[in-house]
């Protein structure tokens, strides 16, 4: 969709709207769909397709794998990378693999959304939770995917 007038003026209105679909494509019932870009622009076309019977024409790709929402409850904890020997504290909600970025390591990793497991790492200790459906993980020596879990209370990655 266009979110600017021609010449680069913005419209106003940076989001989808049907009004806009029908001007610029009246025929997009009989089109198939492919959309790429933020959550809430890919959940308004899905919401629209799937409310005209039409879901199997939409074709998404997701840059980001979507989360659960957190507990209001849930807490950090301190973060330690064994093999680093540095130990920080992390929020709720953000990923492992940023939290041990912002510390300055770089893990390896690849697609960021929880989809190809190059990030996996052991947890040695502690709790992580799941950020794509907010199961707690707890188990000592499972494999981890530290681009979508965070921290849970204190743990310990072997990273």
């Amino acid at each position: 969709m266009f979110t600017q007038e021609l010449g680069g003026q913005p419209t106003g209105n940076n989001r989808f709207t049907v009004e806009q679909l029908q001007s610029l494509c009246p025929d997009w019932r009989q089109r198939e769909v492919y959309a790429c870009g933020p959550a809430s622009l890919l959940a308004a076309i899905e919401a629209h397709w799937e409310s005209a019977g039409l879901s199997r024409h939409v074709h998404l790709e997701r840059f980001r794998a979507a989360f659960s929402e957190i507990p209001a409850d849930a807490t950090g904890g301190k973060v330690s990378f064994a093999r680093s020997c540095l130990t920080v504290d992390a929020d709720s909600a953000t990923n492992l693999l940023r939290v041990a970025e912002d510390a300055g390591l770089n893990p390896t990793h690849g697609c960021r959304m929880g989809i190809c497991h190059t990030c996996d790492a052991t947890l040695k200790s502690g709790c992580v939770r799941d950020l794509r459906n907010g199961n707690v993980i707890n188990e000592t020596g499972q494999l981890i995917q530290i681009c979508v879990c965070a921290a849970a209370g204190d743990c310990e990655i072997d990273l």
